[in-house]
């Protein structure tokens, strides 16, 4: 089982929607492993394009968090 980075979390949320995140604050943010983030294996989470890190905008982010949240309340209330 991972770890949760209380700290990173906290900082994160202070932070406004165009600020880049690297994979360690992904992996924090999502419960993935830094591994899996890595190896992009989020489906619909794209990092931002041509840059020499993987980087991802904190909006689309969290945006990405709440659309995977509701499909996952819609799939209980559905059962």
């Amino acid at each position: 089982m991972m770890s949760v980075d209380y700290e990173t979390i906290q900082k994160i949320q202070t932070l406004g929607d165009d600020v880049l995140v690297g994979v360690a604050e992904v992996a924090a943010l999502t419960g993935f492993s830094v591994l899996t983030v890595r190896q992009r294996k989020l489906p619909g989470l794209e990092p931002v394009p041509g840059l020499s890190r993987l980087r991802w905008r904190l909006g689309d982010l969290r945006q990405w968090m709440r659309t995977r949240s509701e499909e996952h309340t819609s799939e209980l209330q559905s059962q």
